[in-house]
């Protein structure tokens, strides 16, 4: 699937893998030419939203954890803390 981000309008997400990890392909800027490839683990608890834990090597705390879920109109999306 491929995302967007609103903090960064130019660039893109693309999120592929199963139910236990995952791949994240990012771009931040249509002009950065560099995109980034980030590992992610898949937490799926049933009953439960699906939670995937991203390694962007930020230092000591190197995950970001995310929420798989759907917007009211169906959308899927993921949801940071931060926004």
């Amino acid at each position: 699937a491929v995302w967007t981000n609103p903090k960064h309008p130019n660039g893109y997400r693309v999120l592929f893998g199963d139910n236990q990890k995952a791949t994240l392909l990012l771009l931040d800027e249509s002009s950065d030419d560099v995109e980034r490839v980030i590992p992610a683990q898949v937490k799926v608890v049933p009953g439960q939203e699906t939670k995937l834990i991203f390694d962007f090597g930020l230092g000591t705390n190197n995950n970001v954890e995310g929420t798989f879920t759907r917007a009211r109109d169906g959308t899927r999306i993921i949801s940071f803390e931060d926004g």
